[in-house]
Formats: structure tokens, C-alpha cells, sequence
């Protein structure tokens, strides 16, 4: 699932160059978000270079990007064995998470989430809503075990607090 235009065009490109691989990969060209209907995404420096966000809303760089919706997810991921789930989408997990854990198959083994608090904070979060928004994903995931991946011995004592405080990679595993 990619939103950026410019991510979208190097990811065909890359397909088009393993077509092994392309056979085995379905692309969507939307946005992953909680409710359906348009995305509305920015690039704080250039399209493509991953860190485009709806946080970035306002960016003079915006665009638009159909949605796709936790069920639509869901149904993307269809088929038997361990279905492993990556969500790296620039401060919009914090939206997506919540309503996408309820719909996940009990199939779903690992959620790999990277946290970005600090583009909330940018975009002018407080950090008490920020503590209390990853809170939220944590409970939505509680079937599950957080690990906190690329840790100091200090964070890695609480994956949760180390997501409130810096932008980290935490796997989510059952």
C-alpha cells in the first residue's frame, strides 16, 4: 500500500525490473487510514523520500490519496498461514492502529509498528495527547507481546515509554 506518487512510480519501477517478484506482490495505491474516504498527504521535502504523512496535510507539496480502510486491509492479507503486518506511516498509525487491530485474523502472528511521536509533536501534539494516543495502540494490540526492536538496555525495559518519548520500532508478537 503507498500514497506517494513519486514512491508509487520507484516501486513499479522496482517490479517491473524483478518481474519474479512482481508476480507474487499485489500493489495498492492508496492510503492506509481508519475511515474511508480521501487521504490527504504532504512531503515536509520531496515526494518519494519516505517521509511523506497526513500530518503534512498543509505542506505546500500536497496531494490527495484514495483510502484503504482496516477491512480492506484485512482482506489485502487473505490466505492461510502467519500474516505478518508492517506499519510505517509517518505519525498515521496513531489513527490506523486502534481500528485496524480490531479487525485483524487471529492468523496475525507479528505487527511490526514504527512509532513517530515526534512528527506528532511537530505538528503540534502535546505530549500528553501523544502519551495518551500510543496508550491507545498499545491497549488496541494487548493480545499481543511488544518487543522494542534497535533498544538501549534502558528503553527496551518498556516498550511503551520508549515509544512516547522518541520515534522507535516496536514488534508486537503472539
Amino acid at each position: 500500500v503507498e500514497a506517494d506518487p513519486r514512491a508509487l512510480d520507484l516501486l513499479r519501477g522496482n517490479l517491473a525490473a524483478n518481474p519474479d517478484l512482481a508476480a507474487r506482490v499485489t500493489l495498492v495505491a492508496a492510503a492506509a487510514s481508519a475511515a474511508p474516504g480521501p487521504v490527504r498527504l504532504g512531503a515536509a521535502r520531496k515526494r518519494g523520500d519516505s517521509m511523506s504523512s497526513a500530518l503534512l496535510a498543509g505542506a505546500a507539496d500536497a496531494w490527495e490519496a484514495p483510502a484503504v480502510t482496516p477491512a480492506e486491509l484485512v482482506a489485502l492479507g487473505e490466505g492461510e498461514g502467519p500474516l505478518v503486518v508492517k506499519v510505517d506511516i509517518e505519525g498515521g498509525e496513531y489513527d490506523l492502529l486502534p481500528a485496524l487491530a480490531a479487525a485483524l485474523p487471529a492468523r496475525c502472528r507479528r505487527i511490526l509498528v514504527a512509532f513517530h511521536p515526534a512528527l506528532l509533536a511537530a505538528a503540534g501534539t502535546g505530549s500528553a495527547q501523544i502519551k495518551l494516543r500510543t496508550r491507545a495502540i498499545f491497549d488496541a494490540l494487548s493480545g499481543f507481546v511488544p518487543m522494542l526492536l534497535e533498544s538501549t538496555a534502558e528503553q527496551a525495559e518498556n516498550a511503551e515509554n520508549a515509544a512516547v518519548a522518541a520515534n522507535v520500532t516496536v514488534l508486537f508478537s503472539r
